[in-house]
């Protein structure tokens, strides 16, 4: 019984959301870089390798980067472009 007991509060801490307190100074700032840069909508989340997972949208296409949580590296940044190779949003009337 006290097994059950212990792998179901094991299965609840790995599945409960991560709280803003949680980040990293890392993630800290990349979501207030992304924020400076326009972008709304962002979420911020965990994997099941411990990365942190965040998701931003700017002008119609969604930003996803993947964050190791001890090291700060960006692992993953991948954005959606428009078909003729631009961002959406982007005009290159400047």
């Amino acid at each position: 019984m006290t097994r059950h007991i212990a792998m179901l509060v094991l299965v609840s801490a790995l599945c409960a959301p991560v709280v803003a307190g949680a980040q990293t100074p890392y993630v800290d700032r990349i979501v207030a870089q992304l924020l400076a840069d326009g972008y709304a909508d962002i979420e911020v989340s965990r994997t099941w390798l411990g990365r942190f997972l965040i998701e931003a949208e700017r002008n119609g296409h969604e930003r996803v980067i993947v964050v190791n949580a001890r090291t700060g590296e960006v692992l993953r940044d991948v954005w959606q472009l428009d078909d003729d190779g631009r961002e959406n949003g982007d005009d290159d009337d400047d």
